[in-house]
């Protein structure tokens, strides 16, 4: 689980890193914010998901930070846009691409 933890953590870096890099260089870097937002968000629920697995009970109690983390990371999915918007947006690029519409 924390080998899982620290892929997540690894690969939200990575998606973050190339979107910056793209809005840095004055691009708008629609499709990798919205790749970097809906990974990123789902990625840090399933590690806080693991966190409160390998704690047991101690993760669901006022006892470690760990289930209020959960509280304040769940709205993450949701700002910016819910997931689900993100990934109609990137389904409809693709299917543009695929036909051969650059817009």
């Amino acid at each position: 689980m924390i080998a899982d933890n620290e892929i997540d953590l690894a690969a939200t870096r990575a998606l973050l890193l190339t979107a910056c890099h793209e809005l840095d260089d004055g691009g708008r870097a629609s499709k990798s914010s919205s790749i970097a937002k809906t990974f990123a968000a789902e990625a840090l629920h399933r590690v806080v998901d693991r966190a409160t697995q390998m704690c047991g009970g101690l993760g669901v109690s006022t006892d470690l930070p760990v289930a209020k983390i959960a509280r304040e990371i769940r709205p993450f999915r949701i700002y910016d846009g819910p997931s689900q918007v993100h990934r109609w947006s990137l389904a409809k690029r693709a299917v543009r691409t695929i036909a051969g519409d650059h817009r």
